[in-house]
């Protein structure tokens, strides 16, 4: 599920205990940006959606360094709101 707000970006993977922060400052993610804030009714409000992307390293300062590791989305499909089956 990703979530993002300011300055909130997150996303864990379906099935993993672990929420990841999200690098948002690629061009895949301000196109993503755009089709999360059509979706939503709020910010932070988590949405189902498939991604492609790499782990980095995590952060060693800001809210970021509270996370495992930083993802950087390279591409996303299937973006919806959130519910119960999302995941299945």
């Amino acid at each position: 599920y990703l979530i993002l707000g300011e300055p909130l970006a997150t996303f864990q993977p379906c099935g993993d205990p672990k929420v990841y922060w999200v690098d948002t400052e690629t061009d895949e993610m301000k196109r993503l940006r755009t089709e999360y804030d059509r979706v939503v009714s709020r910010p932070r409000e988590p949405v189902y959606v498939r991604v492609t992307g790499e782990f980095g390293e995590r952060a060693t300062t800001g809210m970021a360094s509270n996370y495992p590791a930083i993802l950087k989305i390279s591409a996303h499909s299937a973006l919806s709101p959130r519910d119960e089956t999302s995941c299945q």
